[in-house]
């Protein structure tokens, strides 16, 4: 066997190999304990959502919440949206830019 000069006489061989890992073989903590050490901040289920918005706030996250009111007139459209026929949706949309642009479309 020739060697390269200047290299160890030891050869180098390189693989790869694929793993499966399924995360349900991990426990919760152990899980949590990763995260966090990557910067992480974990919330358990049921923790106050005002918490979990003003910490994602602090860290210069928009959150829809504080965005727009649930009943908002554009919320409300786009449940129309998602519920109604488009020819209904065609209808509510022009009635929402002839009601808040003053934009009469035909």
């Amino acid at each position: 066997m020739k060697y390269l000069k200047g290299t160890s006489d030891m050869p180098t061989i390189k693989t790869n190999v694929t793993v499966d890992i399924d995360l349900d073989n991990f426990d919760d903590y152990e899980l949590v304990k990763e995260l966090k050490s990557r910067g992480f901040t974990v919330y358990k289920s049921g923790d106050h959502d005002n918490n979990f918005i003003d910490k994602s706030e602090d860290r210069d996250y928009r959150t829809y919440h504080r965005l727009h009111d649930w009943n908002d007139d554009i919320h409300n459209l786009y449940k129309t949206y998602v519920t109604m026929s488009p020819e209904f949706f065609n209808k509510e949309l022009k009635k929402y830019f002839r009601d808040k642009l003053y934009l009469n479309l035909y």
